[in-house]
C-alpha cells in the first residue's frame, strides 16, 4: 500500500512545481528598454529662433547649442545666438505720429551656458502605428548679451523646452526660454525680457548600445 501512496505523491508533487512555475511565468512584468538614451552622450543642436515680446522691432536668431549629458536627466550646455533685425510697423507709427526717434538699442548677439533638469520622459502613438518617444526639460543659465555697439550685459536665462526622439541619433525639439538683462536708457535703466521661441534638431552622438540586449 505504501509502495503504490509514494509514487502517486510524487505525480502530485510534479504537478504542482510545474502550476507555481506557469503561475510565476504569468506574474512575471517584462520592463521594456529606451529606444533612445541620452546618458553620456554629447548633442549639437543647429536652431532657429524668434522673439515673440518685441514691439518696434523682428529678431529673428540663428543660434546653435552643445550639450553634454550626464546623466538620462542631467545635461550641460553652451549657447550662442545671434541676432537679425529689422523695425516693425510699430516703429514706424510711433516716427509718423509723434515726430519722434524712438530710443532702441538693438539687439546684437547672446552668449552663455545653462544647466537642463529634464524630469519627464514618455511616449505617444501618432497614426495608429508610430510608437514616438519624448522627453521634457527645463533650463537656467547665465551669459552675456550685446546690444547697440558696445553694450555687454550679464544675462539670465531660464526656459522649458520638449523633443521628439526621431531616430537614435536624431530628435526635434521647440524651447521658450526668457532672456532677462538690465538695458540702460536717456530716461533712465529699465529690466528687459526677452521671451523667445526656438526649434531646431538634436543630433547625438556616440551611439549606444545596451549592455544587455533583448
Amino acid at each position: 500500500m505504501v509502495r503504490r501512496i509514494i509514487p502517486l505523491m510524487l505525480v502530485l508533487l510534479s504537478f504542482s512545481n510545474i502550476a507555481q512555475a506557469q503561475e510565476q511565468e504569468r506574474q512575471v512584468h517584462v520592463i521594456e528598454q529606451r529606444p533612445f538614451l541620452l546618458s553620456l552622450r554629447a548633442e549639437i543642436a543647429p536652431q532657429f529662433a524668434y522673439t515673440m515680446n518685441e514691439v518696434l522691432y523682428h529678431y529673428i536668431q540663428a543660434s546653435g547649442t552643445f550639450r553634454f549629458h550626464i546623466t538620462e536627466e542631467w545635461a550641460v550646455g553652451l549657447t550662442y545666438s545671434h541676432y537679425f533685425s529689422s523695425i516693425t510697423e510699430g516703429f514706424e507709427d510711433v516716427q509718423s505720429t509723434f515726430a519722434v526717434y524712438p530710443e532702441t538699442v538693438p539687439v546684437r548677439w547672446f552668449a552663455g551656458a545653462e544647466v537642463n533638469y529634464s524630469p519627464i520622459y514618455g511616449k505617444f502613438i501618432l497614426f495608429d502605428s508610430w510608437i514616438v518617444n519624448w522627453n521634457a526639460w527645463i533650463s537656467l543659465g547665465a551669459g552675456v548679451t550685446q546690444t547697440g555697439i558696445d553694450n555687454f550685459h550679464p544675462t539670465g536665462t531660464v526656459g522649458v523646452g520638449a523633443r521628439l526622439f526621431l531616430t537614435p541619433w536624431l530628435a526635434m525639439h521647440i524651447e521658450l526660454k526668457d532672456h532677462i538683462y538690465n538695458e540702460s536708457f536717456k530716461a533712465g535703466s529699465e529690466l528687459i525680457n526677452n521671451f523667445v521661441i526656438q526649434t531646431g534638431f538634436g543630433f547625438f552622438f556616440p551611439d549606444f548600445e545596451y549592455k544587455y540586449q533583448k
